[in-house]
């Protein structure tokens, strides 16, 4: 702690918890974080200007308790004690952050959901400064001209918790995970310094196993489509698509209709229908009339204000609650078109790369998310035909 910054080692990415704690009574220990959060919901901001640290200290340390129930407590009270001191904790961002990393990988998911509600408070707390390090820190990013020095004598792991979490084994903790990626591009203030780090995954969610949640999260793109459409610097590239709106040749005049890739896989899930009638250029991405689809589709209920909603939960984000999830799919809407055409550029040619991976894992995981990426890129993906066939082929 006495060393210069420059000189001292990386802080451990990989989770950290208290191997031995000073009390060993788990009962005991269960006590103290209750007596902790009783103090900590009492104090004023003028009382804790002084003991900011050992307040600090405190949550981290029961955050890496290895008795269960106290790291769930311990996440509600960091949760509560940010958003009420969140002036006051800059500088304590990224130390809190790292010290929850051993609740996201916790066998218990219970605890899982309650250290990623703990998480987007810590964000919270660093907007603009020291939040993008956690958020890195969740990735595995390494600053390719900082290798540390044990990595020349041992062989160094590190753990990508965002990948994690995309394949955790609990269908609820899935769920609330990318509806806190989406939390967080809408209500975090500086969310454009995530983006480039939170889109891929929000992507590969729309691939998930679980039907309801590659749906769910379907729509949950459509709503950020929606916020990126109201954005005042993407109005003018908006407002010129839409006033000098054509169709493209592909859709022959509008008659033509894709499916959505969900799941994946062409016409995933079966929840997509083939249209008959001509339909124009689709810059909203609604659901139109039952009479423009197929006759038998079973399609009724699913268009109107029977459309079921998001499940209702304790734990889940209030900007989430009642938004609709009808089980047809339409064609994606021009903001969120546009927003995933911004970051397919990052990560496409990589992609390519993974799709002939020896790995079949790698290679079934890189195709769906090719198929995703195209869908919402559309006729701009005709740049990278050569590389699509050579990997196909």
């Amino acid at each position: 702690a006495h060393l210069p910054e420059v000189m001292r080692p990386a802080p451990e990415q990989r989770p950290v918890e208290i191997r031995t704690p000073v009390e060993i009574s788990e009962e005991v220990r269960m006590k103290l974080s209750l007596l902790v959060r009783s103090v900590l919901a009492r104090l004023p901001h003028y009382q804790l200007l002084s003991f900011i640290d050992e307040a600090v200290g405190l949550l981290r340390a029961q955050c890496m308790d290895p008795y269960a129930e106290v790291k769930v407590l311990a996440c509600q009270t960091m949760e509560s004690f940010c958003y009420n001191h969140t002036h006051l904790l800059l500088h304590f961002c990224e130390p809190m952050g790292r010290s929850l990393m051993s609740c996201l990988v916790h066998q218990h998911a219970k605890l899982r959901i309650a250290g990623l509600r703990a998480m987007t408070a810590v964000l919270l707390t660093g907007q603009w400064k020291h939040s993008h390090e956690v958020v890195q820190h969740m990735v595995a990013w390494q600053d390719p001209n900082s290798v540390p020095i044990k990595a020349f004598y041992e062989t160094v792991t590190r753990v990508n918790y965002f990948s994690s979490l995309d394949f955790d084994r609990h269908p609820a903790v899935r769920r609330f995970w990318y509806e806190t990626l989406v939390h967080w591009l809408i209500a975090l203030p500086d969310k454009v310094d995530h983006e480039p780090h939170i889109f891929p995954h929000l992507l590969t969610g729309l691939a998930d196993e679980n039907d309801e949640i590659s749906l769910e999260l379907f729509w949950l793109i459509e709503k950020l489509g929606e916020n990126y459409e109201l954005d005042p610097e993407h109005e003018k590239e908006i407002r010129d698509q839409k006033q000098y709106g054509w169709d493209q040749g592909w859709t022959y005049s509008g008659r033509a209709h894709i499916p959505f890739p969900l799941g994946g896989v062409w016409n995933g899930c079966g929840s997509s229908v083939r249209r008959l009638g001509r339909a124009g250029p689709d810059f909203v991405g609604q659901l139109s009339d039952a009479s423009m689809y197929q006759a038998g589709d079973d399609i009724e209920g699913e268009l109107g204000d029977d459309a079921p909603t998001v499940p209702s939960r304790d734990y889940e984000w209030p900007e989430l609650v009642g938004l609709k999830i009808p089980r047809v799919v339409p064609r994606p809407r021009l903001g969120a078109r546009c927003w995933v055409g911004t970051h397919v550029r990052r990560y496409i040619l990589a992609l390519f790369n993974d799709v002939v991976d020896f790995r079949d894992c790698t290679a079934l995981n890189a195709g769906k998310l090719l198929a995703i990426s195209l869908a919402y890129h559309e006729e701009r993906g005709t740049e990278w035909v050569q590389q699509i066939t050579s990997c196909l082929v």
